[in-house]
């Protein structure tokens, strides 16, 4: 009975021995005292410098944006013209609060489950440095695996900075940016000779605008004015095209110009035009599969050809616009509401209201008894 009392004290001793030993272990440096542990995935001086940032899909670039001293941040692959910023807030803020959790492993097999050779991301900061790596799958914790470029080494971050790698979701939509109190004047231009161009101006931006000069016997209607140049600074676009394919070019002798000039002295010209619901006899088909000579085709009924897609043309930004540069050489399409609240002529202008005439009463000369 005292032999087993003592082999038992023994192994119990044997166990606890073995469990000092592995909590007293010499620790790999690399692994349990990293100095990355615990720390933003990028730093703040990185963030503060940065100028291009490069997202990446299945290890080929997608999305590429830079800052230019005059323009602000653009997309590279949507003709440069200028980003979403705040969606690209969001990201660098995302990227600001991610903290690496933890070290997960260098082996080769884990790594492989760890699904790392997806989406990632560049960020250059010129001489301040740089940061580049791979984002894997999502943790059950909600963080997301990383490994560093040219390292065979996943960490943990605490949360997972989501990358749009679809480059057009990250170009700016709204490109006629301008509130109607910076207008001093619009000049309204038709497409015919039916109506002279017409200009709106004010004095003061809590003026209303007036005609200048007023055709005779019309006076301006302001609140139209103010309510298609409300209409501007919502307009977004759908896509863009070049300025010579024909969903462009055919709407160009259509098109309505618009020449704004602002109180500090910059100006926007663009123009909306497109073409309208027409028919084409038959015979006259792109296909050419009617022969209009013949007698069998001569009541054939014409084509209906609906309406063509509103266009926008920017013909004059100011130079230090966002938009200057590639955004005059493409043509933007845009919501049909941007033709329909284009005002008219005879929508500007209203009769002169007829003065009220003062009625006179007869007065009588009352005698004095």
């Amino acid at each position: 009975m005292k032999l087993k009392t003592l082999a038992l004290s023994i192994s119990a001793l044997a166990v606890v021995t073995a469990a000092v030993l592995w909590f007293d272990r010499p620790r790999d440096p690399s692994v349990h005292e990293d100095p990355r542990v615990g720390q933003p995935l990028v730093g703040t001086d990185i963030l503060r410098d940065l100028d291009t940032l490069v997202l990446r899909a299945d290890g080929t670039d997608a999305v590429t944006l830079r800052r230019d001293e005059t323009r602000g941040w653009t997309v590279a692959e949507v003709h440069d013209f200028p980003v979403d910023f705040p969606k690209l807030s969001r990201l660098v803020e995302s990227l600001r609060e991610a903290e690496i959790r933890r070290f997960v492993t260098r082996q080769p097999v884990r790594l492989e489950r760890l699904d790392l050779g997806g989406h990632g991301l560049r960020l250059d900061a010129g001489d301040t440095g740089s940061l580049e790596g791979t984002f894997g799958r999502t943790s059950d914790d909600g963080g997301v695996y990383f490994r560093f470029a040219d390292e065979d080494a996943a960490y943990l971050l605490s949360n997972n900075p989501r990358l749009d790698t679809n480059a057009d979701a990250w170009a700016r939509k709204t490109f006629l940016e301008v509130e109607a109190e910076e207008v001093q004047s619009i000049r309204f231009i038709w497409p015919d000779d039916r109506h002279p161009p017409l200009l709106a101006a004010r004095e003061s931006a809590d003026a209303p605008f007036a005609a200048d000069p007023a055709p005779e016997g019309k006076v301006l209607n302001p609140e139209r004015v103010t309510r298609f140049l409300d209409t501007l600074k919502t307009t977004r676009f759908n896509r863009t095209v070049e300025r010579d394919v024909p969903e462009a070019r055919d709407a160009r002798p259509y098109r309505r110009g618009y020449e704004l000039t602002l109180f500090d002295g910059s100006r926007l010209a663009f123009a909306v035009g497109r073409t309208p619901e027409h028919e084409v006899p038959a015979w006259a088909r792109e296909d050419g599969a009617l022969d209009w000579t013949a007698e069998d085709n001569a009541d054939d009924e014409p084509e209906a050809i609906p309406a063509g897609p509103v266009v926008v043309w920017l013909e004059d930004v100011p130079e230090d616009s966002p938009w200057a540069g590639p955004a005059t050489r493409r043509a933007f399409i845009v919501g049909d509401f941007v033709h329909g609240r284009q005002p008219a002529y005879d929508q500007l202008l209203d009769g002169v209201p007829e003065a009220e005439e003062e009625e006179d009463g007869d007065e009588e000369d009352g005698e004095e008894e």
